[in-house]
């Protein structure tokens, strides 16, 4: 069940939205799945969207997801709205089986591989960022999540490539294998270095090395 708050005007959408969202999906190392129950709040506009959530979403930002309070607020202003509830569900639905601290570059990685965001223009700025020698450590990568709408898209594509690669080392199923492990308790850096073999500096070098 999908819970719906917006203004009268925005209702028929949230509703269609909240129709699409209760679908089920196949999420990387998780299968078919729909969300458990949720509110989908819908704000007008960038001014909204951060008095609804406290300032935690930019100014550029085009939703949040809240998995504690089960909620996700999207911006009803800018384009293809669908696409930024499936990224937010994507977080709702890992936050159910994952409850510890998570790397924002894996979190926000995991949403856009996840939904199937990165578009054929963020591939090119990938791409580009590769060609010319762009490539942050995770740290950097975190920092560009949170910076400028210009180093944003770049930013998820390279998260996304991140978490894809969790799945390229180790035996087979490396990504189910780390979120085997996250789901029991473990820690994300040794969950990480026993799902793949590498410690997470040695990871970072493989995923780079592996995008060059």
């Amino acid at each position: 069940t999908i819970t719906v708050i917006a203004d009268p005007p925005l209702r028929p959408f949230a509703e269609r939205l909240a129709r699409e969202a209760a679908k089920p999906v196949d999420w990387p190392a998780l299968g078919r799945r729909t969300p458990a129950p949720f509110t989908l709040v819908l704000a007008p506009d960038s001014a909204s969207l951060a008095r609804m959530t406290q300032g935690r979403a930019p100014g550029w930002g085009a939703g949040v997801a809240l998995p504690e309070a089960r909620m996700i607020i999207l911006r009803a202003d800018l384009p293809d709205v669908p696409q930024t509830l499936r990224h937010e569900v994507a977080h709702l639905v890992l936050r159910e089986r994952i409850s510890g601290r998570l790397p924002l570059w894996f979190e926000e990685g995991f949403a856009a591989w996840g939904s199937g965001e990165v578009s054929r223009a963020e591939t090119l700025e990938l791409n580009l960022a590769v060609a010319a020698g762009q490539l942050p450590p995770f740290s950097g990568l975190d920092a560009m999540l949170r910076g400028s709408s210009t180093t944003a898209d770049v930013a998820y594509a390279l998260a996304a490539s991140a978490v894809a690669e969790v799945g390229r080392h180790g035996p087979p199923g490396g990504l189910t294998r780390l979120l085997t492990r996250l789901e029991a308790g473990e820690s994300f850096e040794p969950a990480l270095e026993a799902s793949t073999g590498l410690s997470v500096d040695r990871f970072e070098e493989a995923w780079q090395q592996a995008l060059k």
